[in-house]
């Protein structure tokens, strides 16, 4: 099956799109993004660098998913969903180190 992607999609170099996935109009994939097979990214969301996403999952539209989010398989998100990563969500250097992060039982 193969990938449909927008022609206003900007999906940027290092991203990987698993087998039969849609992605609409105006999304954002940064680099280092993993999308798995089956998927479907709807117009208007931006998926942050670093994100894995699983397979059969789709992601409606306007949704904003920050670096270092994992999607597991076969999940719906709803439009409008804001993830980010813990309680210091962006919380890098320019070269992407993690400044801060908070402990799993925070």
């Amino acid at each position: 099956m193969a990938n449909r992607i927008h022609p206003t999609a900007i999906i940027e170099d290092g991203v990987h799109l698993g087998k039969g996935t849609s992605v609409w109009d105006n999304v954002h994939i940064r680099f280092g993004a993993h999308i798995g097979d089956e998927c479907i990214v709807g117009g208007k969301s931006t998926i942050a660098y670093e994100v894995q996403v699983g397979h059969r999952v789709k992601i409606n539209s306007g949704v904003y998913i920050c670096n270092g989010v994992t999607v597991e398989d076969g999940v719906m998100i709803s439009a409008g969903t804001i993830f980010t990563n813990d309680r210091f969500p962006r919380a890098t250097t320019p070269d992407l180190r993690t400044l801060r992060s908070s402990a799993p039982d925070e």
